[in-house]
């Protein structure tokens, strides 16, 4: 069975391509901002998430995510071209970051390690 990654990214041209080769590897989902329910009813084993969506940040969606789902605990891998994105990668959820600009080939070799270690 696919490994599920959900991707939160604002920006529909890298969100398609991610969800296009990611897609043969991974069962994804994708959203341009943080639905809740979408989370919930798809049950990712990861999430893709960009530090900056639309207003909100990367903790404020952590932030909704533990304060809206009971017990939530799905890793996520910070996806953003923020400067400070290692600082803003405290939370005990935050599984790893890729930096932005970003190949491919580099998101997929950290969602590989990821899935290695589960």
């Amino acid at each position: 069975m696919k490994k599920k990654v959900y991707i939160l990214e604002d920006d529909p041209d890298l969100r398609d391509i991610l969800a296009h080769v990611l897609g043969k590897e991974y069962e994804i989902g994708m959203s341009e901002e943080l639905d809740v329910s979408d989370v919930v009813v798809f049950q990712p084993d990861l999430i893709l998430m960009d530090h900056g969506i639309g207003n909100s940040t990367s903790e404020q969606n952590i932030r909704s995510l533990k304060n809206n789902i009971p017990g939530f605990g799905i890793p996520i891998i910070l996806f953003s071209g923020h400067p400070d994105i290692s600082r803003l990668a405290i939370d005990p959820l935050v599984a790893g970051i890729i930096r932005k600009p970003a190949g491919i080939s580099e998101v997929r070799a950290h969602l590989e390690s990821f899935f290695s270690t589960q």
